[in-house]
């Protein structure tokens, strides 16, 4: 029941990513139906196996950028390159449930991946992408009492719209962005899979990293669908409904899994 129910926000959600039936919508939400299972049946402890590669891929793709700018234009990459940059951050976030450490060891890799995330949309003109996943950021690490990381995270995302602020981006539009039903499909579904992972977040008693994923996942979705539609900000997900459907695909997928399988 639990996956029936998962599937069909699921597919709900990435409807109103594309605001609009149209056959690439129809093809996007019969793929992300089909990668989502897939993705269910994945082991629970991939997560461990592929962050450091994919937190490695996106630090590389930043030093790439400086040499060959140009490289990040490429039609298709652009979108696997935001992918990584947001999933490394968010595998990073995934794995800071553990015992508290020393200022250096907590906040400097937190620093590295944040930057390397924000160099890599910077070089594709959509730096702003990052402001939504470091707002669930910061509540996720206030959630998990990481009190170092939590003030490092948040004097980042001030630094992050202090420098958006002084190179003029626009921000929020002046006119509604989205139609009323896309609105509804946005906020019902975003909602409702955000209570799902968030009642499998405080059933977890082990902290297992791939529950806390799909929690800060699922957080920094609801922040993006209420920044996108109470304040019509200009660079939500829905702008770049291919990277929204990869991940939302991903944390469905996650979601889907018994609780016995995340034991």
């Amino acid at each position: 029941m639990k996956k029936i129910v998962v599937i069909v926000l699921s597919c709900l959600l990435i409807y109103g990513y594309f605001s609009k039936i149209s056959f690439f919508s129809l093809v996007a939400i019969m793929l992300a139906l089909l990668l989502g299972i897939l993705v269910s049946k994945v082991h629970a402890g991939i997560l461990e196996k592929v962050r450091y590669p994919v937190i490695a891929l996106n630090l590389f793709v930043s030093l790439l950028a400086f040499g060959y700018p140009s490289f990040l234009k490429v039609q298709i990459a652009d979108t696997v390159i935001e992918f990584i940059a947001l999933s490394s951050f968010l595998m990073f976030l995934a794995f800071s449930n553990k015992k508290e450490g020393s200022i250096l060891k907590e906040c400097i890799p937190l620093v590295i991946v944040y930057l390397s995330s924000c160099v890599n949309l910077f070089f594709l003109g959509h730096l702003p992408l990052i402001l939504p996943i470091s707002i669930a950021g910061c509540l996720y690490l206030y959630v998990i009492m990481k009190t170092k990381q939590l003030i490092c995270l948040s004097i980042m995302c001030v630094a992050s719209i202090l420098y958006m602020w002084v190179q003029d981006f626009k921000f929020f539009d002046l006119h509604p962005i989205l139609g009323g039903r896309v609105k509804f499909t946005l906020i019902g579904a975003s909602f409702l899979l955000f209570t799902i992972s968030f009642l499998q977040f405080v059933r977890d008693k082990k902290q297992n990293p791939l529950v806390m994923l799909v929690f800060v996942g699922m957080l920094g979705i609801v922040f993006d669908v209420i920044l996108s539609i109470g304040f019509s900000f200009r660079f939500g997900l829905f702008k770049v409904p291919y990277l929204a459907s990869l991940i939302v695909i991903l944390l469905s997928g996650f979601m889907m899994k018994k609780e016995s399988e995340l034991r």
